[in-house]
Parts: structure tokens; C-alpha cells; sequence
């Protein structure tokens, strides 16, 4: 683990043939004097936070990590003192450490310039190695400086630099902590209690909304159910007393009068004289009746 956080330290600091060594130049291809200046400076920049986490990897153990460990193995429990690193975290840190390791060739200019022409972008200017060459020679003697003589660095720990913009009280936990609770009160005192008052108060609703289901929609429904079933009735006995009734009747009537109007036809003659008859002498009698 030890061996990947060196590589991915002196990947930071822009060594060659690392991969940051080349990426800086390419981005910074092309940029005037002064932008130039600041990305070396820039450069010089990581490469001492680079060193510093290098002098504290590959450098003996502070005093009190020690006497920890001294006391520790004096009670017997040096198997519970030692750091065990996750063996994914290891086999991650060593695939990020190898890719930093070969990327860096992709941007020589030898390699470059075939690459380049997969991806059309017409006006790219391409870094020489000359330009290469200087970040890298300011970032290994910026990490030689650190760490053959960190004391070089201890007063710009107390210059103005330090102090830049306020950094040691932006970068302090208590505001970033105050900060947190009062979000944490927030949090528990209007969001939680404003999402349970709205849950609440959906809650009535819905209880509200199925009472009215049942009393006003439910009611209605059965009312005009029950509304139905009686006027189903009634047509019922209307249909079956008076209309079929009446049409009962009207046959029943249609049919004496048939059987009555088929009497006459006897088929005997005589009886056919006799009506004829009967019927001259009404005739007449209407006749003189009426005049």
C-alpha cells in the first residue's frame, strides 16, 4: 500500500513519465509567458504537497504513533495495533498507481502525434519536449528539496502565505461543525416536522374524503339503487294489471264476439232465409220509424 501511495505521490507531482507530468503541458500548450509562469508555479505547488505526503509515508513514525505502538506490544496486543488495509483497497490503489505509471507515455510527442490524428481538433497545439522537460525537471527538484531538507519549508508554514485569504480558518472543523448542527436542527425541527404535519394533515383528508364516500356517494348510489328497484315495481304492476290486463281483455271480448258473429253460419239454407228476413223487417221498422 505503502509502494501505490509513493507512485500516486510522485504521479501528483508531475515526475516523469508519470501521467500528470504530460497532462499539465497539454492543457497549458499554446498559453502565454505569464499563464506559463503560474502553471509552473502551480506545478512546483503539488509537487511540494507531493513531498510532504511522501515524507510522511516513507518517513519513520511520529513520537506518539511509537510510544502507542511501544505500549501496545508491552500489553501484548501488537496483532491489534498493526493497520490491516482491505485487500480491495490495496488492488484498487495499485490499478490507479499503474495507470498513472503508463498513461504518461500516450503524451510524449513521438506518440502524440499519432493519436492526435484519431481525434480531429484542427488548431490543438501540441507540447514539444521541451516544454515537457521543464515541468518535470522543477517537480523532482522541488520533491528532492522536501525531502532531503523539509526544514527549508518550516517558515513558509508561518509567512504571510499561511495566512492567505483566511485559509486556516476556512479550513478549521468548528465552522464547518456549526455549521452541520444548526442544518441538523433544521433538518429535525422544520423539515421532519413539516413533512409530518403534511402527512398528518393528508391523513384527515383522506379520512375525511372516505367518510364522505361512504355517507354521501355510497348513500346516494344505494338511494338511487333502491329508487330503482321500487320504480321496477311499480312498472311491473302496471304492465301486468292494466296492459297485459286490458289486452287480455280486449281479446277475451274480440273472441265472444267471433263466437257470437259465427251462430248465423249454420250453412243451412232456410236458417240463411230467416236472417235475411229478420233482417228486411228491421229495416223497415227503422224505416218508418224514421219518417
Amino acid at each position: 500500500m505503502g509502494a501505490a501511495a509513493t507512485v500516486a505521490a510522485l504521479a501528483l507531482a508531475g515526475v516523469p513519465p508519470l501521467a500528470l507530468w504530460v497532462t499539465k503541458d497539454w492543457a497549458m500548450a499554446g498559453a502565454g509567458g505569464a499563464l506559463r509562469v503560474v502553471a509552473l508555479a502551480g506545478a512546483a505547488l503539488s509537487a511540494v504537497y507531493a513531498g510532504k505526503m511522501l515524507a510522511v509515508v516513507l518517513g519513520p513514525p511520529r513520537p506518539a504513533a511509537a510510544a502507542a505502538t511501544n505500549a501496545g506490544a508491552a500489553r501484548g496486543e501488537t496483532r491489534a495495533g498493526t493497520l490491516r488495509v482491505p485487500a480491495a483497497t490495496t488492488a484498487v490503489a495499485w490499478t490507479l498507481a499503474l495507470v498513472a505509471a503508463g498513461l504518461g507515455a500516450l503524451g510524449l510527442p513521438a506518440v502524440a502525434a499519432r493519436l492526435t490524428g484519431l481525434v480531429p481538433a484542427p488548431g490543438q497545439p501540441v507540447p514539444g519536449l521541451g516544454e515537457l522537460a521543464l515541468p518535470g525537471v522543477v517537480a523532482v527538484v522541488v520533491l528532492v528539496v522536501v525531502l532531503a531538507r523539509p526544514a527549508l519549508l518550516e517558515p513558509l508554514g508561518r509567512g504571510v502565505l499561511a495566512r492567505w485569504a483566511g485559509l486556516p480558518a476556512l479550513l478549521t472543523p468548528r465552522p464547518w461543525l456549526a455549521l452541520a448542527r444548526a442544518v441538523a436542527v433544521l433538518d429535525d425541527r422544520v423539515i421532519d416536522r413539516g413533512v409530518l404535519g403534511v402527512a398528518a394533515v393528508g391523513k384527515r383528508l383522506a379520512r375525511a374524503v372516505g367518510r364522505a364516500d361512504e355517507v354521501v356517494l355510497d348513500g346516494a348510489v344505494d338511494g338511487v339503487a333502491s329508487a330503482g328497484r321500487r320504480a321496477a315495481a311499480d312498472v311491473w304492476v302496471l304492465d301486468d294489471r292494466l296492459v297485459d290486463g286490458g289486452v287480455l281483455g280486449l281479446a277475451g271480448a274480440l273472441r265472444r264476439l267471433g263466437g257470437t258473429m259465427r251462430r248465423p253460419q249454420t250453412g243451412l239454407l232456410h236458417h240463411y232465409y230467416a236472417q235475411a228476413l229478420g233482417g228486411l223487417g228491421a229495416l223497415l221498422v227503422l224505416l218508418l220509424l224514421v219518417r
